[in-house]
């Protein structure tokens, strides 16, 4: 079974109007299907969620994982480790340390939007073995340096079971500030199993479909460990996936300059 679920902010849209054969939708109330999907997804995990997204940002999500990660279920997170995106990170990051150091001064200044994701969420996710952060990179044709490759993706597999594709980031503003998006999610084995079977086997350079669902998840997480000493040493890597610091993610590497970005506050509704 496929459906479309879809973000759409209360107030943006006002036509009724329903595909032939439908009945009509008061979109005027907006939307948040994907979320919910998310939401329940994580919360019946029982093996493995696999994710690729251009974002670990929800804090909401987060505890969900954690949850699930306290449950035994292992998790393989890939996202982009150098972009961008990253600069943007890094800059909502330092913006925590300050409004910290302000707090420890006595100085009263507006909380950042990402204050509890940096003090809480990647500090908890660290602590848990089961959780993989990763980060995909290539060998330049000069055949002496990794370059990162871009994660923009919006996949999510949990179990073999359940899987979503979209513009869906797991981000606040994807799920319930500006953000207009849309998913597609399936409910089926072996679809879920071939989508896997096929990202395993490109970022890792192996095959690992004749393992076991679980086995195959450990084994991206075992090679993307050990690929991370090898990056660190510029050593080839066992295909693209290698492991990031979460507890340090946005801080790790360099990354390019976004000059005009402000960190956002907790009054901020949008980026």
């Amino acid at each position: 079974m496929a459906q479309i679920q879809r973000s759409i902010r209360a107030g943006y849209y006002f036509d009724k109007t329903p595909a032939v054969g439908w009945v009509s939708f008061d979109i005027s109330k907006g939307e948040a299907t994907i979320y919910k999907q998310y939401k329940i997804a994580f919360q019946n995990a029982k093996k493995f969620i696999y994710i690729e997204n251009q974002h670990l940002a929800d804090v909401h999500l987060i505890d969900l994982m954690i949850s699930a990660l306290k449950r035994g279920v292992e998790i393989v997170y890939v996202v982009p480790w150098k972009s961008g995106i990253l600069y943007v990170i890094k800059t909502e990051l330092e913006a925590v340390k300050k409004w910290e150091q302000d707090r420890q001064k006595g100085i009263d200044s507006p909380e950042p939007h990402y204050a509890d994701l940096f003090l809480r969420s990647f500090k908890e996710l660290s602590k848990y073995p089961n959780f993989c952060l990763c980060g995909l990179a290539y060998l330049k044709q000069t055949g002496d340096q990794y370059a990162s490759i871009y994660v923009h993706s919006k996949i999510a597999i949990v179990d073999d079971q359940w899987l979503t594709i979209g513009s869906a980031n797991l981000v606040d503003i994807s799920f319930q500030k500006d953000h207009t998006e849309l998913n597609i999610s399936i409910w089926d084995n072996a679809t879920a199993k071939s989508l896997r079977n096929q990202l395993f086997s490109e970022h890792l350079h192996k095959d690992s479909s004749s393992l076991d669902a679980v086995e195959a998840v450990k084994t991206f997480q075992s090679i993307a460990i050990d690929n991370r000493k090898r990056f660190k040493e510029n050593n080839s890597l066992q295909g693209h996936a290698f492991a990031l610091d979460v507890s340090n993610y946005g801080d790790e590497f360099p990354h390019f300059v976004i000059p005009s970005y402000q960190p956002r506050l907790k009054t901020t509704s949008k980026i």
